[in-house]
């Protein structure tokens, strides 16, 4: 999975959320509601890019990037 790394990120601690304390919703399509359709995922490990960071002099981070590898396959579906 490709994320944004600043979502993986505690920005007030300054450092990466613990992979066991992440969860990824698939076929999510609304907060409200939950679907028969949704699959909710914990990474098995994750990596952020070694050069992101988050500026106070940038309105956005920098290389705000993160590659996800998944403890289990999900099924790709019509809304995944």
């Amino acid at each position: 999975v490709i994320t944004a790394a600043h979502c993986m990120f505690d920005s007030q601690k300054n450092r990466p959320y613990p992979a066991n304390g992440i969860n990824l919703f698939m076929g999510h399509y609304d907060r409200l509601k939950t679907s028969r359709h949704e699959y909710i995922k914990q990474p098995a490990l994750y990596l952020i890019h070694p050069k992101f960071r988050i500026s106070r002099l940038s309105p956005a981070p920098i290389h705000d990037l993160a590659l996800i590898k998944l403890a289990r396959p999900v099924p790709l579906t019509n809304l995944i």
